[in-house]
């Protein structure tokens, strides 16, 4: 590995970050749309960019939020972010682009960029800004971007300092007691380690539990608030001993694929495709998942039934399960969740479904249920368009 010997401003600066963002903008016009927020505390822009395929409707597709920067001396997150837009805007990204609508905001620490300084000039750690009541520029404008559009998945860009040649990371925030979550994460997180260490760097893995781990990042706020899956990467870096910026980006861009990979297929356990969080409550075997008949529906679905979830207070079996017949129960005290939500099962053996009932009256209608089978079992999802405070018992017949 070479060496390189760095002074700051260090490359990408930002500067050339709005170049690069500007020079794609103006290119393909038809991906790409430039996202500009106030400036920072010191006159520096505060710009990102999306990119998805305009001819196709938005509310079909999945939002991706991808930060760099927000630690200034941290380059190799700024040029990750700029690797993956040149990725985005290419023909191998078609079907990405049709799929999801990704959101880059590669330089969310322009001041201290411009200084190779961690934290902002004044002190303030981009990281965890987000509680102040005044918050600072950067803060503002990742606030601005999630409420224009709610995450289903995040990647946070990061570099270990001080680590020349080291390895990598893929780490991500800890989940909530009695889901999936976690196995699911390791699947994603498995696929970004394979994919980072065959473009040539060796990686660990683990979730975010260290005490005095900063918990208001915006992978766990992105978690907490909208049950996004969501990963934070480290890259190792210094200004003495480092991989060439070339080798990083290469390394950054393979991980950030692999995660995008996920929002373009179906998880064999989900009834539709995306990124696979599916499972809000319960496990695959019972679980409450999302309603809705596109991205857009099902975002919101899963938001409100995500922020509700205290108001679930039973969730389960219903009673010995026969050998065609299973059961489910569900208790629900909360307001109406008007977006709606699903009641998956899962059945041993490829099955056919003969019928469902909830609180003994049958569901007729073909368009509430969906089934599918895997090599071992068959999934049934039953959908209730507006959930209301009650209790609910659920028959599920097979033959």
């Amino acid at each position: 590995m070479s060496i390189q010997t760095l002074s700051p401003p260090i490359s990408p600066t930002g500067a050339e970050v709005i170049q690069h963002l500007k020079s794609i903008c103006k290119q393909f016009p038809q991906y790409c749309k430039l996202l500009r927020f106030d400036q920072s505390d010191e006159g520096r822009p505060l710009e990102g960019i999306v990119i998805t395929e305009k001819s196709v409707p938005k509310k079909i597709k999945q939002h991706c939020l991808i930060i760099g920067g927000r630690h200034g001396n941290e380059e190799s997150g700024r040029i990750q972010a700029l690797g993956i837009i040149d990725y985005l805007v290419s023909a191998a990204a078609k079907k990405t682009r049709e799929q999801q609508c990704v959101i880059i905001l590669p330089n969310m620490n322009p001041d201290g960029a411009a200084q190779d300084i961690y934290k902002r000039p004044d002190g303030v750690n981009v990281c965890n800004d987000y509680a102040d009541k005044n918050p600072c520029p950067e803060t503002r404008a990742y606030l601005k971007v999630i409420e224009m559009y709610p995450p289903d998945a995040v990647v946070d860009l990061h570099a270990r300092g001080f680590t020349g040649h080291s390895h990598d990371m893929v780490i991500h925030p800890g989940t909530r007691d009695y889901t999936q979550d976690h196995v699911i994460m390791a699947e994603v997180v498995k696929d970004m380690v394979k994919a980072g260490e065959a473009a040539g760097a060796i990686h660990i893995s683990h979730p975010m539990t260290w005490d005095g781990w900063v918990s208001d990042s915006p992978v766990e706020q992105c978690y907490r608030n909208f049950k996004s899956l969501c990963v934070l990467t480290e890259s190792a870096e210094s200004n003495s001993h480092s991989r060439t910026l070339a080798q990083r980006k290469k390394i950054g861009v393979a991980r950030i694929k692999a995660l995008l990979k996920h929002g373009n297929k179906r998880h064999p356990q989900s009834h539709f495709s995306g990124y696979p969080y599916n499972c809000v409550l319960g496990l695959s075997n019972l679980a409450v998942v999302p309603y809705g008949n596109d991205a857009r529906a099902r975002r919101r679905s899963r938001t409100e039934i995500w922020t509700q979830s205290k108001h679930f207070t039973a969730l389960g079996s219903g009673g010995l399960e026969e050998a065609n017949i299973k059961r489910a129960k569900l208790s629900y005290a909360g307001k109406a969740i008007g977006s709606g939500i699903g009641l998956q099962v899962r059945m041993t053996g490829k099955r056919r479904l003969k019928s469902i009932t909830i609180n003994g009256k049958p569901v007729s209608n073909k368009n509430a249920i969906s089934t599918w089978k895997d090599d071992s079992s068959t999934f049934v999802v039953v959908f209730i368009k507006n959930l209301k405070p009650d209790t609910y018992n659920f028959e599920f017949h097979f033959t």
